[in-house]
């Protein structure tokens, strides 16, 4: 229907937003990307345009990029039996419960497509999955070696927890202090029970919890009370360790050895990571090569920012695709609208 120079009754009069190769892009084709962006995005209504103003330019490059998957396809001689197709159709009116094709016929109605429409987002889909199955996925597998040796490398950072002390304190400061603290260290050692001393003498916030301070890294403590419970077994106190005129009283009681996550426990979390990551490489590779030979042309200098209310054009002679050099302002091209296939997602195989 490219170029005809005559409208038939009942075509569907559409403006083209951006050609790759000889596959378009329609107004009504991006604006229902858009809606889908803004619905998994849950925009409020308010928000919408802001939202599409910032995500235009992403979500034409996506639909141009679609198209180079279809027009591969084309190359490749991908392209559907009806008979699937059929089934494919009858599989929706199964899955959403239709029963007549009248009620089908009506649903398509409110989701602003016809059959036809329905036919070609199908078989879009599929050939765009097929030429992914075919042309990327295979040189973006990760095997269990890879994983291993991601592991391998991330383990001491990612998966590792170093060895930490259970640890207690008295801190004193003030006038005495050091003298105060080498008393409570006497008492603890002659019996008496260091939170009790701690909630009576200590004035740390950890007083309350009778000076417990938890699990810590003793990297993470001063330089001078990391080294004075280095050497020490847990039940032992420490002598009193001077910081900046106030005294610390230390008392270890828990040592925990490093404790290194097992590769079984993320293995598949490792392994999609690096699925995603190489099939983004891959597949921006491969987009990139095939955008070396394709012929990219945009017709708008700015996408709407607003969906589904344009008017729609009055039915007239389509002109010659010379019409379409510069702008959107150009006449329409002639086409039955689909709904767009879903961009490729990573498979971690």
């Amino acid at each position: 229907a490219l170029g005809a120079t005559v409208v038939v009754r009942g075509d569907v009069i559409e403006r083209v937003i951006a050609r790759v190769n000889g596959q378009i892009v329609t107004l009504s084709e991006f604006e229902a990307r858009q809606m889908a962006a803004v619905q998994a995005a849950r925009v409020p209504e308010g928000e919408i345009e802001a939202f599409l103003r910032q995500n235009n330019a992403r979500l034409l490059e996506e639909a141009m990029e679609e198209l180079l998957l279809v027009d591969r396809a084309a190359s490749l001689g991908m392209k559907l039996r009806a008979e699937y197709l059929d089934q494919v159709i009858d599989d929706i009116k199964k899955e959403q419960n239709i029963t007549s094709e009248a009620e089908f016929m009506a649903q398509l109605k409110r989701e602003g497509l016809t059959l036809d429409a329905l036919r070609r987002n199908i078989e879009r889909s599929v050939v765009v999955r097929q030429v992914r199955s075919r042309e990327v996925d295979p040189k973006a597998q990760v095997s269990e070696a890879d994983v291993r040796a991601e592991y391998e490398r991330r383990k001491a950072a990612d998966f590792t927890r170093k060895a930490t002390v259970h640890l207690m304190e008295i801190v004193v400061k003030g006038d005495g202090a050091q003298e105060a603290a080498k008393a409570l260290v006497e008492r603890i050692r002659k019996g008496e029970d260091f939170e009790t001393l701690a909630r009576e003498h200590s004035t740390s916030a950890s007083r309350a919890a009778g000076g417990d301070l938890g699990r810590v890294e003793p990297d993470d403590l001063n330089p001078a009370l990391s080294s004075a419970i280095g050497s020490l077994r847990p039940g032992e106190i420490s002598e009193p360790v001077a910081v900046d005129g106030t005294y610390w009283v230390l008392k270890v009681r828990e040592r925990l050895a490093d404790e290194v996550t097992a590769f079984d426990q993320v293995k598949e979390r490792l392994q999609e990571e690096l699925s995603r990551v190489r099939f983004e490489k891959v597949y921006g590779d491969y987009i990139a090569d095939l955008k070396k030979n394709a012929v990219y042309t945009v017709y708008v200098r700015e996408a709407p920012t607003t969906i589904g209310r344009r008017p729609k054009p009055a039915a007239k002679p389509v002109a010659t695709d010379d019409e379409f050099s510069t702008s959107g302002s150009a006449a329409p091209e002639r086409i039955t609208v689909p709904a767009p296939p879903a961009r490729p997602t990573p498979t971690p195989e």
